[in-house]
């Protein structure tokens, strides 16, 4: 059995709401025209309530309260509404899934995006991008349990990490969520960047040419997951791979600085999203 066999078995491919498509090709070009995004966002009762919601929230509000979606882009600015797009979109493409419980595993979609948008801006690239691509990192895992339920409540007790959930399904089904995800965001028409970060990010140093999303995506994962645990920065900074942090161009111990504002920041979309 291979991942394409479980996409022909699914009734219905998830998707991302018309108005979310069109916002997300919006932001794919260099040159965003914003009050062109807060009009698309309009169109959008749901999403454009969420833009308000964020604008005024305790993370981002300050001053007077905003509430026209034009006012609340403008404080919001681009790179988050890139994100708020992505995070919604996505979420929205799988809300249908009632059978499966999703609050946690969004919780922890959206910690690994802060917190590889948090590296992706210490190392200097793009930090939208970087969230956007984590935003995807596991989605495969979540169309198995969708497509899947009785396989994946078998593999459920012996999965400890990600790595662990990636042998376990390959050994069962015979793929493994990186191969869905990756297959999931070629359906979606995201870029080979994408489809490479989402395919690569268990072993990134091995992927040529290297793909610097793979491995924003990887540790951030190692960083949320040790985090959630309560793990120790040691204990956390002994798990570590020097090389992939030489080639990110990262330094460990700035990366572990990241903590309290990407959780916050994740609470925050946390709540615009429910």
């Amino acid at each position: 059995m291979d991942s394409q066999s479980l996409f022909d078995n699914l009734e219905q491919l998830p998707s991302i709401p018309s108005v979310l498509q069109g916002l997300i090709k919006a932001f794919e070009h260099n040159e965003v025209d914003m009050m062109a995004v807060a009009k698309m966002i309009s169109l959008d009762q749901i999403f454009s309530a969420k833009v308000l919601n964020m604008a005024n929230s305790a993370y981002f509000g300050r001053g007077r309260a905003v509430a026209s979606t034009e006012d609340a882009v403008i404080r919001l600015g681009a790179n988050t509404i890139r994100n708020l797009v992505m995070a919604s979109g996505v979420s929205q493409a799988f809300s249908q899934y009632k059978q499966v419980e999703q609050q946690t595993f969004w919780f922890h979609t959206l910690y690994v995006a802060t917190i590889a948008k948090a590296l992706a801006k210490q190392a200097k690239s793009s930090p939208s991008t970087a969230f956007s691509c984590a935003m995807l990192h596991n989605l495969g895992d979540l169309l198995i349990r969708v497509a899947m339920p009785e396989q994946s409540q078998q593999m459920a007790a012996k999965i400890s990490n990600e790595s662990d959930r990636a042998y376990q399904q390959q050994q069962i089904l015979g793929f493994s969520y990186v191969d869905v995800g990756a297959e999931l965001a070629k359906r979606w028409n995201f870029s080979k960047l994408f489809q490479t970060a989402i395919h690569r990010q268990l072993d990134p140093i091995s992927s040529r040419p290297f793909n610097h999303q793979a491995g924003y995506i990887h540790l951030a994962v190692l960083l949320a997951s040790g985090w959630q645990n309560n793990l120790s920065n040691e204990a956390i900074n002994a798990e570590l791979d020097e090389v992939l942090l030489q080639w990110l161009k990262l330094n460990p111990v700035e990366i572990l600085t990241v903590q309290a504002q990407s959780k916050e920041e994740a609470d925050s979309l946390m709540q615009i999203l429910q």
